[in-house]
């Protein structure tokens, strides 16, 4: 049985099977590579037997059972001539998928309704190849899929959102999932992360936006009495560039705010101060 990534070849022996000594004997494996070296040089008497055993890395590759062979290579000690046996063993792999996640707080002091940038690592803990690893983060969503992580592999990602909520431990999280190539069990690891957002008295506006018929676009938001909200665009969230579109004054109605469409991408925000 092969467990923990590792094989060993338990109890094999190797015997002088004629009526001659047999001399510069040694034993070569094909994993994990060819003519890896086992035993030898050793020399045996007739009848004589010596027994031997050995490990190694097993290939990720085997879903099982996993084939190895090893070859023995001797010379009769009278003539000289070569003396060659085999002996192959199929062993069934038992495996234990894991996998890891993390995630960090932006490196700049994170503001409510501003773009916040992040990073993490999602590695592969266990000892069987996973596949299929999706790495979704609770505020910016998917950041990582259909990835591949052999053991011990590591994969950096980063996200950006925005926050909506402010104070010093707003707490997010992030979920990797993968599945074993060879069984397909699915594993899974959360990491939760809590970093301090400024409230800096501005907060986010959720908005809405529609075409119009007279082919301009048009942003649509709740107002309150009191408060006057300032909505900014950007062509680029990488990096950010926000501009000021307009500055609103609230009446409690609902506002629509045109804007003329253009040929790039745009993003928009509305802040309430």
């Amino acid at each position: 049985m092969i467990a923990d990534s590792y094989i060993t070849d338990n109890g094999g022996t190797i015997s002088n099977a004629g009526n001659l000594t047999i001399t510069n004997i040694t034993i070569v494996n094909d994993r994990p590579s060819p003519n890896t070296p086992v035993l030898g040089p050793i020399t045996l008497i007739p009848g004589q037997s010596l027994g031997f055993n050995g490990s190694y890395l097993a290939p990720y590759d085997c879903c099982g059972p996993c084939v190895d062979t090893l070859t023995a290579h001797g010379n009769e000690s009278c003539a000289g001539s070569n003396v060659v046996a085999t002996a192959s063993a199929a062993c069934a792999r038992s495996s234990t998928p894991k996998i890891a996640v993390s995630r960090e707080c932006p490196a700049s002091p994170i503001v409510v309704g501003e773009l916040a940038f992040f990073s993490g690592v999602v590695s592969n803990s266990g000892n069987a190849t996973l596949h299929n690893i999706v790495v979704t983060d609770d505020q910016a969503g998917v950041v990582l899929d259909n990835l591949v992580l052999a053991p011990s592999e590591a994969v950096g990602f980063f996200g950006f959102y925005i926050p909506v909520n402010c104070g010093p431990n707003q707490t997010s999280g992030v979920t990797a999932v993968g599945a074993d190539v060879c069984t397909g069990n699915v594993v899974s690891n959360r990491f939760l992360t809590a970093c301090g957002v400024s409230c800096q008295g501005v907060q986010p506006v959720t908005l809405f936006g529609l075409l119009s018929e007279n082919g301009d676009f048009r942003l649509s938001f709740a107002t309150e009495p009191g408060h006057n909200y300032k909505i900014e665009f950007t062509d680029s969230l990488l990096p950010t560039n926000w501009q000021t579109l307009l500055i609103y004054p609230g009446d409690g109605s609902l506002a629509t705010i045109p804007d003329g469409i253009t040929n790039s991408q745009r993003f928009y925000r509305v802040l309430s101060q």
